[in-house]
């Protein structure tokens, strides 16, 4: 309850020492006594008024509602029910969660990454990437197929270097590019072997380097060892085979590096690169599978690592950095490089396969 009451000052009271004023003051004073205690009694009235109507600081029961001037920022402040009318509010209800017994999406549901085990919900992404590795069967005029099972190297002496392999892929030799033996489920293998020479170019299996302009589709594989002594790169790029490392400028490869052979995906368009946010690391002397797929449209590009029986082992995709304008054209291969000096194995080579899983318009 608010104070209203005013209390109206005392007239001047007499004063002895002035006789000529004392009766006139002293009935002014007197008269206004009665005035003023009714005010004081009003007054006191509305300030006990006011002190049972106020709240306790150690606690109290409102009967009427507390307004507060606005939307409590600081943890312990009072909170006004329209902050928790909308933050109710914000809370999902049960009809917009998906049942665990099934239920049916009204929107997308992204994946956090490529499936691994079998039972994990699949992306688009690798759908796509799964569907491009399907060999087509359709004309090779449309759809291109390129498949080398290097059969046909007939020693183990070193291969001269230019020899081409398929009309396609052209041997290079820095170090020694020999054939190996095969065995029950590889046969006819090629053998990268390093100079003696630590951080030297090693052998490569390249096409022309501008070759190819990626525009959706695109597909490379091989079966492979790595040895113990280098590095290797794989897929669609430019060349640069006379350096360790290769200077790539444009391409979509995948890179194995160091003592724990790590696999990386990376995109490269005119010097700029993006890499996989996942890597994976190989066993040396084990037969794997390497994959780059560009998809329909060549806006991903999805890299994959299989077990030699076909278990997906690591899969990742990149967005970014896809050379797909003209004068970003790249070429296919492998290029390896040498990391120490002891001459031996960086690779072994079963096969090399790329396919157009795009209808070409030629």
């Amino acid at each position: 309850m608010a104070i209203t009451q005013q209390i109206t000052a005392l007239p001047t009271p007499p004063d002895r020492l002035d006789p000529s004023t004392f009766d006139t003051r002293a009935d002014a004073f007197l008269g206004a006594l009665p005035n003023m205690g009714a005010e004081l009694n009003t007054f006191a009235g509305q300030v006990n008024q006011t002190v049972v109507s106020a709240v306790s600081k150690a606690g109290d029961t409102m009967t009427g509602p507390l307004v507060l001037p606005a939307n409590a920022v600081n943890a312990l402040e009072a909170v006004p029910k329209q902050q928790l009318d909308a933050a109710i509010a914000a809370i999902p209800s049960a009809a917009d969660k998906v049942s665990k017994a099934g239920d049916t999406m009204t929107g997308p549901l992204v994946l956090p990454a490529n499936a691994v085990n079998a039972l994990e919900a699949v992306p688009k992404q690798q759908l796509d990437a799964a569907i491009a590795a399907i060999p087509s069967a359709a004309s090779p005029r449309v759809n291109p197929v390129c498949f080398c099972d290097f059969l046909s190297p007939n020693s183990t002496a070193n291969i001269a270097n230019g020899v081409m392999f398929e009309g396609w892929w052209t041997g290079i030799n820095y170090g020694s590019l020999v054939a190996a033996a095969g065995s029950n489920n590889h046969p006819g293998v090629l053998n990268f072997k390093g100079y003696t020479t630590a951080n030297y170019p090693g052998p490569a299996l390249l096409s022309y380097i501008s070759g190819i302009l990626l525009g959706g589709g695109e597909y490379i594989d091989m079966a492979f060892q790595v040895g113990t002594y280098g590095n290797l790169w794989f897929g669609f790029l430019d060349g640069g085979f006379a350096s360790a490392p290769p200077t790539i400028t444009d391409g979509a490869y995948i890179t194995i590096l160091g003592s724990t052979h790590t696999v990386t995906g990376v995109c490269h368009n005119n010097g700029v690169e993006s890499v996989t946010a996942t890597t994976y690391n190989l066993t040396a002397n084990t037969w794997y599978r390497a994959a780059v797929s560009v998809n329909s449209t060549a806006t991903g590009v999805t890299f994959s690592i299989y077990s030699e029986a076909g278990a997906l082992l690591w899969s990742d995709t990149v967005t970014a950095n896809i050379p797909t304008i003209p004068g970003r054209e790249t070429g296919s291969g492998v290029i390896t490089q040498a990391t120490d000096t002891s001459g031996g194995t960086i690779m072994l080579l079963d096969y090399l396969y790329m396919t157009f899983n795009r209808a070409l318009v030629r």
